[in-house]
């Protein structure tokens, strides 16, 4: 029985090795460091920061700026799907993004549907917002570079 079980291990092996290949030939499991990526990240943390701070006001004086957001948010969507092996950057900015969701691009459709927002839900929004910006840009500094 050992023998029979030694040499299943042993024809196991080319097989193993034969997938590590293929696993390290199809590039890169994440994409690269992008430092024009993270700038541009940031700096539309800091705008949307601003912009949800806004909400307290009506929409209609703001309507130009939240397009431009949005706007602005596809263009990061469109920049994390240019890459290679940046599956986790790209959903993260779907999530960003979904005028449904319950981040920026919900927290824009929402201010747009009610025409001005309380104190209270643009405080917390702003935390959750804040914290998903985190997120990517943490991601992205932890790129290989």
């Amino acid at each position: 029985m050992k023998h029979i079980k030694f040499r299943l291990a042993i024809a196991a092996v080319p097989v193993l090795v034969a997938a590590a290949v293929m696993v390290f030939q199809c590039g890169p499991y994440i994409a690269r460091f992008d430092v024009g990526f993270l700038e541009f990240m940031v700096n539309l943390k800091a705008r949307a920061l601003t912009l949800v701070e806004k909400a307290i006001e009506p929409y209609e004086p703001h309507r130009e700026e939240c397009e431009e957001m949005i706007k602005d948010l596809d263009r990061g969507f469109r920049n994390a799907v240019q890459k290679t092996a940046n599956h986790l950057t790209i959903k993260q900015w779907e999530i960003l993004s979904n005028p449904r969701g319950y981040l920026l691009g919900g927290f824009l459709e929402k201010w747009k549907q009610e025409g001005q927002l309380h104190a209270v839900f643009i405080g917390e929004s702003k935390t959750i917002i804040a914290a998903a910006f985190d997120s990517l840009i943490r991601l992205e500094n932890g790129k290989p570079r």
